[in-house]
């Protein structure tokens, strides 16, 4: 409901934050909350993002890694992901589950950088941990 762009745009004030969503009840309800954040339901292929910022999504796709891979080609510095860890899938929109294993080290030109289990969530839709894993893509000087 672009809760997570609107924090982000506080913490980070001089940089164009920008929350994507393919749910247009999803944009709207967002945009209706956030108005000073910038929300689309399309991401331009032909686009560059230094950084794209992806939470609680890839668990609705039954390749994720396609998904991913979709993504990294837009990108010109960073990926992050934020998924369920070990999700037990009893939600019917949850397709996979991801572990500490799940996130290969190199995925075409970025290498992960890091990879966290999120344990000290304070409770409220989601139960559960999380993993947060951060990709940078390898430039070549």
């Amino acid at each position: 409901m672009g809760d997570g762009c609107y924090c982000l745009s506080l913490a980070f004030p001089s940089s164009q934050i920008i929350g994507y969503d393919f749910a247009e009840a999803a944009i709207e309800a967002a945009k209706f909350l956030y108005p000073n954040v910038d929300f689309i339901s399309v991401l331009n292929k032909d686009n560059k993002y230094d950084v794209i910022f992806c939470s609680n999504v890839l668990e609705h796709f039954r390749d994720p890694f396609k998904q991913i891979v979709l993504r990294l080609a837009m990108i010109n510095k960073y990926y992050i992901a934020l998924v369920p860890y070990k999700d037990n899938l009893k939600c019917p929109e949850h397709f996979y589950s991801f572990d500490e294993n799940s996130f290969p080290n190199k995925i075409n030109d970025f290498t992960k950088v890091q990879s966290t289990i999120i344990t000290d969530i304070k409770r409220s839709f989601w139960d559960g941990y999380q993993l947060l894993v951060v990709y940078k893509k390898d430039h070549k000087d």
